[in-house]
């Protein structure tokens, strides 16, 4: 059997060793890579996101999450008419008791044509659809992927959904006559996915999944399957969550989930349930080796995953404080990581007067606080951006891996007094009241997303080694063309943003101008409209004649 393993022998080496083993030492070799396979870490090259408050993107979302802002405001018409549902009685049939969310402002912006959609159908496509596209395209870029080059590539799509109020609204309408081949596909759950598939023409294995507030934590763990068992070489994974209607919110306060003090008080005494989020996430990942080759930035690396069910609890929709323990050993075992090296955990946390309790058990169980050395932190992201639930799980796992980056722990908010049935006193965890640098002695952080529906998942990472190599741009020589920024759109609006955008990055002492005219030229898409400039002069805008040729040529 090989004493290396074959990233480190030259291939030619490597056959020559196989060619002189017997049966019996293929068989083994076999196995190891199997086995070296199976296990290999997984990178997070790219984020794209949105919440509420205006939160788009990794940069702005840390920045949020830096200043402890909370995203959490008053209904106020921002999706129906609050004040005919409103109630402060919770028994009045048809009203909700509570008064706060954390939704979203452009629930009704879309590109259409940016996307290739008419706006016959994008009309009848719901907003979770439309997200999906923009932060999978965010993603990309944000991982200098050009979403153009994956063209019959081998891209596992994973996305996790539950709501379905868009299609709920259309129905409730009414109107048979507004009926069209649109409407099907416009809110099918299948096509969630597929659309991203089909936008990009990748075609690795795509699903759509719905297990409650955990579906795109799961998302996440499949797309790790795949790619550790060959069936992609790049996967996108992520959820997204639109509150479009208000028959859900009836439904949940009804059965008193939802929090009438208008926050999530995770783990205070003062917890009366969740507050209802929007938001959308995806993430790129890939192979830790094929990133470390490739010269990608490198958030954070996947380590371990897991995924199993509360089963027989003390009610359907009730956690299983057991099961939290078996996902979290789970997990544990697939990332061969003591317990001990874990700094920080990003909790469900939604703020119940149940859930909290049976977490916090769990946690100190599973992770042997009281054999720590040093305490394990936790907080929970549901106090600044309210339960996003299908979108939770991958909310919490940008916001680790983006801590993981800075090497920071972020405060938990909304705690001041801590649940009477919490008790911290024999357990060495420490709930975050301020920002904090990441402990070196325990550099693995891990997130936990728990379904109503008995879905537990659970995953691990760990920081970014350094990589093999990084991007650089090809060496200028005096022939060479001379360096130019180059960006596109599909509007002259929005390439007016796009110039502003880019010259606005390169003006930044700390950025590389040539890496970032490479980039701009290589690893990002060649819309319809495009200009291009050196740094340090005005770019000119396309006339109005090129500009109506390339909106016709853009139809086509």
């Amino acid at each position: 059997m090989p004493s290396n393993s074959l990233q480190d022998n030259s291939l030619q080496h490597y056959i020559e060793q196989l060619k002189n083993m017997d049966r019996n030492q293929l068989i083994l070799t076999a196995a190891k890579l199997k086995k070296d396979s199976l296990a290999e870490p997984l990178a997070v090259v790219g984020i794209g996101c949105r919440f509420a408050s205006d939160i788009k993107g990794p940069s702005r979302f840390w920045q949020s999450l830096s200043e402890g802002l909370n995203s959490v405001a008053a209904i106020d018409n921002k999706r129906w008419q609050h004040h005919e549902f409103y109630s402060q009685d919770p028994d009045e049939p048809g009203k909700y008791a509570i008064e706060q969310m954390a939704l979203l402002d452009q629930h009704t912006q879309f590109d259409a044509p940016f996307f290739n959609i008419h706006q016959t159908e994008a009309d009848l496509m719901d907003p979770q659809q439309r997200w999906l596209l923009e932060d999978t395209w965010h993603a990309l870029e944000d991982a200098n992927i050009n979403p153009q080059s994956l063209q019959g590539k081998s891209v596992g799509i994973f996305v996790g959904l539950t709501n379905h109020d868009y299609e709920h609204l259309q129905h409730l309408r009414g109107n048979m006559a507004a009926v069209s081949g649109y409407s099907a596909v416009g809110s099918a759950t299948s096509v969630s996915a597929g659309r991203i598939a089909y936008f990009m023409g990748t075609q690795g294995p795509t699903l759509t999944l719905d297990t409650a507030c955990s579906s795109s934590l799961v998302s996440i763990h499949l797309a790790c399957q795949a790619l550790r068992n060959g069936e992609c070489e790049m996967a996108l994974a992520g959820g997204v969550n639109a509150i479009l209607s208000p028959t859900t919110t009836i439904a949940e306060s009804k059965a008193q989930m939802l929090s009438v003090s208008g926050q999530c008080h995770t783990y205070d005494h003062h917890a009366d349930g969740y507050v209802r989020g929007e938001g959308c996430g995806m993430v790129v990942l890939k192979r830790l080796s094929a990133a470390r080759k490739q010269g990608d930035r490198i958030y954070a690396v996947i380590r371990g995953s897991a995924v199993n069910q509360d089963g027989a609890s003390q009610g359907l929709t009730s956690p299983n404080g057991i099961a939290q323990q078996t996902v979290i050993n789970k997990a544990l075992e697939q990332a061969d990581i003591h317990p001990g090296a874990i700094g920080f955990v990003e909790t469900h946390g939604t703020g119940t007067p149940l859930g909290d309790p049976i977490e916090i058990q769990a946690l100190g169980e599973a992770y042997q606080a009281q054999s720590r050395s040093q305490p394990l932190y936790i907080s929970s992201l549901k106090t600044n951006i309210g339960h996003t639930e299908s979108t939770a799980g991958v909310a919490g796992f940008i916001k680790l891996c983006l801590s993981r980056h800075h090497s920071t722990l972020v405060k938990h908010c909304n705690l001041k007094q801590l649940n009477h049935y919490i008790d911290l006193s024999d357990k060495n965890l420490t709930i975050l009241d301020k920002n904090i640098p990441w402990p070196s002695e325990a550099p693995f952080g891990a997130v936990s997303s728990f379904g109503f529906s008995g879905t537990n998942a659970h995953l691990i990472i760990g920081p970014a080694p350094q990589p093999e190599k990084t991007r650089q741009a090809p060496q200028q020589t005096q022939s060479a063309l001379p360096e130019l920024l180059v960006t596109s759109a599909n509007s002259l609006e929005s390439l007016q943003k796009n110039i502003a955008a880019l010259t606005a990055l390169v003006e930044k002492p700390e950025v590389d101008t040539a890496l970032a005219a490479y980039a701009s030229h290589h690893h990002r898409a060649h819309l319809a409209l495009r200009t291009a400039w050196r740094p340090g002069q005005r770019p000119q805008l396309p006339t109005s004649e090129s500009y109506q040729k390339r909106q016709l040529c853009a139809l086509f």
